[in-house]
C-alpha cells in the first residue's frame, strides 16, 4: 500500500482527518490486525472485541481500529461492527490517534511495532 499522492492527506489543527489510499496485491483483513494487536500487547481477541478499559486492553485496541482504519480502508461503520464499537467511537479513535501519533515518539513507536509484524 502506498499514499497516491500528497494531495490525499488533510491536516487539521495539526491532526490527519482523511487520507486515501491505492491498493496494492497486499490484502489485510480486520481480523488480522486484531489477532497481531492482541499477540503484541500481551491480550485476548475477545478483550480487543469486549468493553474492557485497563490501560493495556484499551491501547491495543485502539492501535487495533487505528491501523484498521489506516490500512484496510473500511468505513468507520464497517470497522465498528467488527470491533463491536459504534461507528462514533471509531471515527473518534481515528482523529484523536493520528494526532497523537504525530505527537508522541513511543506511541509511534508502537503503532510501527505492529504494522511490522502485519508485514
Amino acid at each position: 500500500m502506498y499514499l497516491s499522492d500528497e494531495s490525499d492527506i488533510t491536516f487539521i489543527n495539526g491532526r490527519m482527518v482523511k487520507c486515501r489510499y491505492r491498493y496494492g496485491a497486499m490484502s489485510m483483513t480486520l481480523e488480522d490486525i486484531k489477532r497481531v494487536s492482541a499477540e503484541t500487547f500481551g491480550v485476548e481477541i475477545s478483550d480487543i472485541n469486549g468493553r474492557g478499559r485497563t490501560q493495556k486492553v484499551s491501547l491495543a485496541r485502539s492501535i487495533a481500529i487505528y491501523l484498521s482504519r489506516l490500512k484496510t480502508g473500511k468505513t468507520c461503520v464497517e470497522i465498528g461492527k467488527a470491533f463491536n464499537r459504534d461507528h462514533s467511537q471509531v471515527s473518534s479513535t481515528w482523529k484523536n490517534y493520528s494526532g497523537y501519533i504525530e505527537t508522541d515518539p513511543s506511541l509511534k513507536s508502537l503503532v510501527k511495532k505492529v504494522e511490522a509484524k502485519l508485514g
